[in-house]
């Protein structure tokens, strides 16, 4: 029996597999989510490429889609053809895993399965499971975030370790953001005040 990427090739048609891999690890999707053009990624992967509510390109060959949080949706169609999936074999299988079942357990098994290993992308240090994974990026030292400020105006990206820092050091800049935007609600709610006193 072989295996593609988490799937068995006797399990299902070649067509089939491809609509179930996540066009970022080219593994079995999981959680699939859809962009408007139609490539399909694990929720996962998603997060590892789109960060802070960030828009970004799709990764695919020769399509230029822009992705943003507001076109992603789950493609349930694709979860109910997983759902029927019986001979899955684990993709850690190179790393020494045996597990072998349906989709259903697959999730649960990827949560707890001691031979994967995911490397984070921006301090290099490995994880066994996608819990302590996902536990880790929201708090890695290393990695890009945006400014809080960012929905205000400034666009500035550093990493989480030196965020602090640029908040310190940015507080003229970003205190005249806020006072340009504290100034148009004034003015916005001026004018509304005298519209209704003139009417």
């Amino acid at each position: 029996m072989s295996n593609f990427d988490g799937l068995s090739y006797h399990s299902i048609s070649f067509e089939m597999q491809e609509n179930f891999l996540c066009s970022y690890c080219h593994r079995l999707l999981v959680e699939p989510k859809v962009i408007i053009c139609g490539h399909r990624y694990c929720s996962l992967c998603l997060k590892k490429f789109i960060k802070n509510d960030e828009s970004t390109n799709c990764i695919v060959d020769n399509c230029s889609q822009i992705i943003t949080n507001d076109g992603i949706y789950t493609d349930f169609g694709v979860i109910n053809d997983l759902k029927r999936l019986t001979d899955i074999i684990c993709y850690n299988k190179s790393n020494g895993c045996s597990w072998q079942g349906n989709y259903m357990a697959y999730k649960e098994h990827l949560q707890v399965c001691t031979f994967q290993h995911i490397q984070c992308e921006y301090c290099a240090i490995t994880f066994t499971n996608h819990v302590l994974y996902e536990q880790h990026d929201r708090i890695c030292p290393k990695a890009l975030v945006s400014c809080p400020l960012k929905k205000f105006g400034c666009n500035t990206q550093i990493r989480r370790e030196a965020l602090q820092d640029h908040i310190l050091s940015s507080s003229v800049e970003h205190l005249q953001i806020l006072a340009d935007i504290c100034s148009f609600h004034v003015s916005e709610e001026l004018k509304i005040l005298w519209c209704f006193q003139n009417k």
